[in-house]
């Protein structure tokens, strides 16, 4: 998978996949950010649809396989 659709993900969805790459749950990631269960749901959803996956496991492991959750300079992109 190339890293363009990560980059195409606005920098508040990158946000949330490295909160989801540490494990935190909807709601762990809804109270620090401040926002609800329900949006951050949604942003999950943009972000599957925008790597092309069904699965927050699939996309983790998708954009995992880039190297940009762990590549500081991919990550700041």
């Amino acid at each position: 998978m190339q890293p363009e659709p990560i980059l195409a993900l606005t920098p508040r969805r990158r946000y949330i996949l490295r909160l989801l790459d540490q494990g935190l749950s909807n709601k762990q990631i809804a109270l620090s950010l401040g926002i609800s269960p329900f949006t951050v749901r949604n942003h999950i959803v943009i972000i599957m649809g925008a790597l092309g996956v069904t699965t927050r496991a699939r996309a983790l492991e998708n954009v995992e396989a880039t190297g940009w959750l762990n590549d500081p300079a991919k990550r700041d992109q």
